[in-house]
């Protein structure tokens, strides 16, 4: 009983984490869903999960961030790939799991 709240973490976090690789394998990174390519979406929940997930007070945005590009409000100039969303997304697992 003690750690039941623990384990519902751990496997919501990892069914996030499945649901995200699938739709980075799956989805058209270049359709247009409300105004903003999937792959902006796609950005934008990583990089909240990234944020918030361990300890928003002493997060660092990865090396490829450039200013509102988490925004689902502001265009981009640049796309990020389905390869850099994926590689992002390990990055964010692999942080989470070192402290499980």
């Amino acid at each position: 009983m003690k750690y039941d709240l623990v384990n519902a973490i751990k496997l919501n976090t990892e069914t996030i984490f499945i649901n995200a690789d699938i739709m980075l394998q799956t989805c058209d990174m270049d359709y247009i869903l409300c105004d903003m390519p999937i792959w902006k979406h796609c950005y934008h929940m990583l990089h909240s999960l990234d944020q918030w997930y361990i300890n928003p007070k002493e997060y660092e945005h990865p090396s490829f961030h450039t200013e509102n590009l988490n925004s689902l409000d502001i265009a981009s100039e640049e796309n990020l790939s389905k390869e850099q969303l994926q590689e992002y997304l390990q990055n964010i697992k692999a942080t989470v799991y070192c402290f499980c």
